[in-house]
């Protein structure tokens, strides 16, 4: 389950990841509301890495297939009522199924209409992925501990305005120029290990943003840092 869109700004775009994934071996990882190793720690709320046994994920897929009626889903659910709202999407790869299923503004608009059922039941679905932080917190999910990711995106773009707090550009085999432009506005570094993020930032593996930084030129840059994941590693050839 990942959601995001909406307006907001493209930095905090860049950090958007699944706040909740399971795995086929029992895996599960998922980002708190607050950072569970350190509530007063500034940020996004670091990942988690939990473990379900096969009782637990087969009860989770046949609900979110059955009472959370993912498995006749439509592909998108619209509405006209919120333009800004973000949208929420269930991506499923189980059960000899593979499907995608986006829903604008889960909970941020009246369930009605012929879609009324379908909406409720999504947003049960969501809240109960969202409830793995309680399960977390109670040891429902094993020894849990904080994620800790090899590789990061690093999103590199134009740094505007006078900050406060400037680094040093912090690596002498990257430069600006290595960044490959993706849109108008923005580039992106497709990965950085996690030596080389720890140059940056205390590996914030929840991702972070608004990270200035000045290189050799004088040119003022920010930069926003997303962990990757589990299947994001091995599709990239990274596990």
């Amino acid at each position: 389950m990942e959601t995001g869109g909406g307006f907001v700004p493209v930095e905090t775009i860049a950090t958007h990841a699944p706040e909740f994934t399971l795995y086929g071996d029992g895996t599960v990882i998922f980002r708190p509301t607050i950072d569970m190793a350190d509530p007063a720690r500034e940020g996004l709320p670091r990942f988690v890495r939990g473990q379900l046994n096969e009782e637990a994920v087969q009860a989770l897929l046949r609900y979110a297939l059955g009472g959370g009626r993912l498995l006749d889903a439509r592909e998108h659910y619209g509405q006209d009522m919120c333009a800004d709202c973000p949208s929420t999407t269930f991506t499923l790869n189980a059960a000899g199924l593979q499907k995608t299923v986006v829903v604008d503004a889960l909970g941020m608009v009246d369930a009605v209409g012929q879609d009324a059922v379908d909406r409720r039941a999504f947003a049960d679905l969501a809240e109960t992925l969202a409830g793995f932080e309680q399960r977390a917190r109670n040891g429902e999910l094993g020894e849990a501990t904080l994620y800790d990711p090899a590789h990061y995106l690093v999103f590199l773009f134009e740094g505007m305005g006078e900050p406060q707090h400037v680094l040093d550009w912090p690596w002498e085999d990257v430069k600006a120029d290595d960044f490959s432009a993706e849109g108008d506005d923005w580039r992106v570094r497709t990965v950085l290990d996690r030596d080389h993020v720890a140059e940056l930032a205390d590996l914030p593996s929840g991702g972070a943003a608004l990270i200035y930084v000045v290189d050799d030129d004088g040119s003022l840059w920010q930069l926003a840092l997303r962990p990757l994941l589990p299947d994001e590693l091995t599709a990239q050839g990274l596990d």
